[in-house]
């Protein structure tokens, strides 16, 4: 795996020192599920490292993940700035606090189900009423998830496109200036 991510990585274009890789997780109903790590590159997403695992195994993914990030970093060039993109269903504060231990940079989509409260405030807000559908983006510094081990300190990126069913929530370490929630 990580011979295939080197290969790719020596095809990149001269002086470009950015890469996104995409995280995924996929079922074939209860039989497997296939944890992915992909490099977005032009529209496309190929996979350079992943593991499958059974379907009805009990345990988390964890240690799977945390391997499979560990391969991938072991492949690209320490200096690169890498942005690390998961959907709603692969958030976890472990995966946040890994991706940025390598000094990458979290893009997560996030459920509606949490709460979050101003950075500093006291009140604790429904994620899913922090936006409506008429395409406005909300960025703010927040602290997501009521629950204390939960707690996470970061940007919070929301928009809700007109014509979704749920509004986009990201979570990042990227400073406003540098991220746009329709990444």
């Amino acid at each position: 795996m990580a011979a295939l991510l080197g290969w790719i990585v020596r095809w990149w274009r001269r002086g470009e020192k950015r890469m996104g890789l995409a995280l995924d997780a996929t079922s074939l109903g209860q039989s497997f599920s296939g944890l992915v790590i992909r490099v977005v590159y032009r529209g496309c997403a190929i996979p350079v490292a992943w593991a499958i695992v059974p379907g009805r195994a009990k345990g988390a993914w964890k240690a799977h993940w945390l391997g499979l990030l560990a391969i991938v970093h072991g492949a690209l060039p320490r200096k690169w700035w890498v942005l690390v993109l998961t959907d709603r269903g692969l958030y976890a504060k472990w995966l946040y606090q890994a991706i940025r231990g390598y000094r990458w940079h979290p893009f997560m989509r996030i459920n509606t189900g949490g709460h979050y409260r101003g950075h500093g405030g006291k009140v604790w807000r429904p994620l899913g009423q922090l936006v409506t559908p008429n395409g406005m983006v909300v960025s703010r510094r927040v602290v997501c998830f009521k629950t204390e081990s939960a707690h996470l300190v970061c940007p919070l990126r929301a928009c809700w496109p007109v014509g979704y069913t749920d509004p986009w929530l990201i979570i990042t370490d990227l400073p406003v200036t540098q991220a746009n929630v329709v990444w």
